[in-house]
C-alpha cells in the first residue's frame, strides 16, 4: 500500500496535467462545430460548473479525512454494499483508463505514425504506466513536476509562431451564443474532462499534511481557463470552418508552422511534448485503478494489481470504440449521464447514508439517556 505522499505543488500540477490531458487535443473541434465563433465561451461555464463539483467532493474528503472514496463507500456503506460500490469506482477507472489509452493510440494512428498497430502504442505507454504505478504517487508527482513546464513552453512556442496567421474578423459576429442551447448541446464537456476529475478522490489522503483543498481547486481553474484559451486561439488562427471540420485542430496548427526550408516537420517534435499530458492522465487513472482494487482486497503490492490490469485496459481499449466517430458519437450522447453516477449520485448517497446513521445514532443515545 502507498505510504509516501505528494506536495500541494505537484498535487496541482497533476490536476492541471490530467485535466488538460486528452481534452485538449479532441474539444476544441467539436466545440467550435456546435458553437461556432463563441466555442471559447464553453470552458469557462463548464470550469465553472466542474469547481462547484470539486467543492462537493472538497467536502465530502473533509468529512472523512484521510480515506479514499473507496475507503469511505466501505466505512458508510459496511463491507458488503461499500465492496460493491468500490467495484463500481475501480471500473470506473479502468474504463476511465482505457479511454484514454485509445485516444492516445488514435491519435497516434492517425497523425505521426499510420503504419504501427494501435495495440503497440497502447502496451508502450500501458508498461511505461505500470513501472510509475508501481514506484508509487511521489513518482508520478516528481514526473508530473518535470514534464508541465515542458508541456506549457511548447504550446506557447506554438502560439507564438503562429501568430502571423490570426485575423479577429474570425470572431465575427460576436456574441451571437445561445446559453441554454449551449448548456444542452455541449454538457459533455462538462462531464470530460471535468466531471473525471473526481479521481482525485482517491489521491486526496496521499497529499503532504491534507493541503490538497487549493491546489486541486486552483487547477481546476486554470485548466478551464487553458481550453478557453486554446479553442480561443485555434478560432483565430484556423477560422470557424476549418477548425470545427478537423479532429485533432491543435495538431494541424504545429503541422503548418514552416520556417522555409530550414525547419520544418515541427509537429512532430510537439507532439512529444504534448503526449507527456496524456500520459500524466493515463498514469493518474491507472493509479487510481491499482490503489482501488488493493484496497478493496487488502493487497500491499501494486505490481499484483497493475500488470494484469495492463491487458486488461488494453483489450476494453480495442473492443470499446471501433474508431475516433464512434467515441465521439457516444461521449456526446451518453457520457454526461455516465459520469453523473460517480460525480454526484454516489457521492451524493454517502453523505445522505452518513448524515441518516448520524442521527439515528444521536437520536439512539438520546433515548437511553
Amino acid at each position: 500500500m502507498e505510504s509516501k505522499s505528494i506536495t500541494a505543488w505537484q498535487m496541482f500540477l497533476l490536476v492541471f496535467s490530467y485535466t488538460l490531458g486528452t481534452a485538449i487535443f479532441l474539444r476544441p473541434g467539436e466545440l467550435i462545430f456546435t458553437t461556432k465563433q463563441d466555442a471559447w465561451l464553453v470552458p469557462l461555464w463548464c470550469g465553472l460548473a466542474g469547481t462547484v463539483l470539486a467543492i462537493f467532493w472538497l467536502l465530502l474528503a473533509r468529512k472523512f479525512h484521510g480515506q479514499s472514496i473507496v475507503q469511505i463507500c466501505l466505512t458508510v456503506l459496511g463491507k458488503k454494499a461499500g465492496t460493491l460500490f468500490g467495484l463500481l469506482y475501480a471500473w470506473y477507472f479502468i474504463h476511465l483508463s482505457s479511454w484514454v489509452v485509445r485516444n492516445l493510440g488514435d491519435f497516434m494512428s492517425a497523425t505521426i505514425m499510420p503504419r504501427t498497430p494501435i495495440t503497440a502504442f497502447h502496451l508502450l505507454f500501458l508498461l511505461v504506466c505500470t513501472y510509475a504505478v508501481i514506484q508509487g504517487i511521489r513518482t508520478i508527482g516528481r514526473v508530473s513536476e518535470f514534464l508541465t513546464p515542458l508541456i506549457f513552453l511548447t504550446f506557447s512556442l506554438v502560439w507564438i509562431t503562429r501568430g502571423g496567421d490570426w485575423n479577429f474578423e474570425r470572431f465575427l459576429p460576436v456574441f451571437e451564443l445561445n446559453l441554454w442551447k449551449s448548456i444542452i448541446e455541449n454538457r459533455q464537456m462538462l462531464a470530460f474532462p471535468f466531471m473525471e476529475t473526481s479521481a482525485f478522490l482517491m489521491i486526496f489522503p496521499l497529499v503532504h499534511d491534507g493541503k490538497y483543498v487549493k491546489p486541486f481547486l486552483k487547477g481546476v481553474v486554470l485548466s478551464s481557463l487553458t481550453l478557453s484559451l486554446v479553442t480561443f486561439l485555434t478560432i483565430g488562427i484556423l477560422g470557424v470552418v476549418r477548425a470545427s471540420h478537423l479532429t485533432y485542430p491543435l495538431f494541424t496548427i504545429a503541422k503548418e508552422i514552416d520556417f522555409g526550408n530550414f525547419i520544418q516537420h515541427v509537429e512532430a517534435t510537439t507532439t512529444m511534448f504534448w503526449i507527456f499530458a496524456i500520459f500524466v492522465k493515463l498514469t493518474v487513472s491507472f493509479y487510481c485503478a491499482t490503489l482501488a482494487l488493493c484496497q478493496l482486497f487488502h493487497i500491499q503490492q501494486r505490481g499484483v494489481v497493475a500488470f494484469p490490469l495492463i491487458w486488461l485496459i488494453a483489450g476494453i481499449a480495442l473492443s470499446d470504440h471501433a474508431n475516433v466517430v464512434e467515441m465521439m458519437d457516444w461521449d456526446h450522447k451518453y457520457d454526461f449521464a455516465y459520469q453523473l453516477l460517480y460525480s454526484l449520485f454516489i457521492p451524493l448517497l454517502l453523505i445522505a447514508v452518513s448524515w441518516v446513521r448520524r442521527n439515528h445514532v444521536r437520536h439512539g443515545s438520546e433515548e437511553s439517556v
